[in-house]
Formats: structure tokens, sequence, C-alpha cells
């Protein structure tokens, strides 16, 4: 009755990394299935080799991020062409120290107090400019994860409703 819930998707934009592999794998098949037609029946097999890394590579390049939050736990998904869904990651308020903009001085307070922390960073936001990023800060098995993420509004309010002294918007 009392459940808090919040969905978010997040699509990734395309990185320049992404399109030159993607246009690179197409060529290539391309070009092999056109010189075992025209030269050599063999090099076939070298395309079909191609024909199949192009269908499990390109799908994994066209991902979006699903934020869902349900009372407190914060789960990540990655939804890898429209059609797989594969969990990324799990965050218990246990394990949440604070959620703050990247920008925030919270981070600066927060690194220059516990004497520069090394992190391990996760990106799960959509690598758009002008977007306001969030940037996570969890404790897993004695490590430090600086988590990237975009939450709306909602989801801001929603887990400030939660976490009151852990959540800071600036």
């Amino acid at each position: 009755m009392g459940d808090i819930y919040t969905e978010i998707l997040v699509p990734r934009q395309a990185t320049p990394l992404d399109i030159f592999i993607k246009v690179l794998l197409i060529l290539l098949t391309g070009a092999a299935i056109a010189a075992g037609v025209i030269w050599q029946p063999q090099v076939l097999i070298g395309a079909a080799g191609l024909l199949a890394a192009d269908i499990l590579l390109l799908p994994r390049l066209d991902v979006e991020y699903e934020y869902l939050y349900i009372n407190g736990e914060l789960d990540v998904d990655r939804i890898y062409s429209k059609t797989r869904r594969r969990p990324a990651a799990v965050f218990r308020p246990e394990e949440i120290e604070f959620l703050a903009p990247v920008s925030s001085l919270h981070w600066s307070e927060y690194g220059d107090s516990r004497k520069k922390p090394v992190w391990r960073t996760v990106n799960f936001s959509s690598g758009r400019k002008n977007v306001q990023v969030y940037a996570l800060a969890a404790r897993r098995g004695g490590k430090l994860l600086r988590v990237l993420l975009e939450p709306n509004e909602k989801m801001i309010k929603d887990l400030c409703r939660k976490m009151p002294g852990k959540v800071f918007s600036d």
C-alpha cells in the first residue's frame, strides 16, 4: 500500500567507437560475401563467421539503462536492442553512502575527508551532454563504487523520502 515505485528508461547515446565497430563489421561482412561470390567460394566460410559476429555483437552496441526504484532498493538493468534485458546492479540502502550531482561539493568533501579514496566508476548514464548526471557512492565488499546515473526529479524525491540524509540535489 505504501510502496514507493519509480521506473526510468535512459537510452545510451552511441559513441564514435560504437559507430566505428558497426560500420567496420558491416563492411567486412559485405566484402567477404562479395569476395566469396565473385572469386573464391571458400571465403564464404569466413563470411559466415563474420555474419555470426554481426548477429552477436551489433545488438550489444544498442543499449538502454532502466532504473527501477522500489522501497529503498535501486535496480539497474541493461536492455540490448530493446529486446534482451540483463541485470547490471542492485543497490540496497545500507550499501549507499550518498547520492549527489557529479559537480556537487559533496564529492570533493567526501574525497578530502576519506583521504582520497580509490573509486571504481561504473557508468549507467546516457553519455549526452547538458544532462544532470548524479553519482551514487556505494560500498561493496570493502570497495568503493561511484555509479553514474541520470535519475529524474521523481526518483530523487523518492530516494530522499527513504534516505533523507544521503540524497543531495544541490
